[in-house]
């Protein structure tokens, strides 16, 4: 039983990790995004 029991607390910890991860990946890249968007729609607006 301890053996069993010890595999999926291991197996569940990255998992969660993975999850946050993706998470902060996310919002790292909407961030990004979101930036790189500011930067090319502010040209646009000084030339017009």
């Amino acid at each position: 039983m301890k053996r069993s029991g010890s595999p999926k607390r291991r197996f569940a910890y990255p998992k969660y990790s993975i999850s946050q991860g993706a998470m902060q990946n996310t919002t790292k890249y909407l961030t990004h995004v979101a930036l790189v968007v500011s930067v090319r729609a502010l040209p646009a607006v000084m030339f017009k």
